[in-house]
């Protein structure tokens, strides 16, 4: 993925992230009948983006 800035694509409301296409990768997991998806740069940062979160 390429996300559009340092938020993965999961902005959290009131934080600012730097404008900067940021390269990395969307994860989906299961388990039984949820679904949980994760957003990550190319290094170590990965956040959990709740349902409803804008994804590109």
């Amino acid at each position: 993925m390429e996300w559009p800035d340092a938020s993965l694509g999961c902005p959290e409301p009131g934080m600012m992230y730097a404008q900067v296409v940021t390269p990395g990768y969307k994860i989906h997991l299961s388990c039984g009948e949820e679904l949980f998806t994760y957003h990550s740069d190319c290094g170590s940062r990965v956040v959990y983006c709740e349902s409803g979160t804008k994804e590109p």
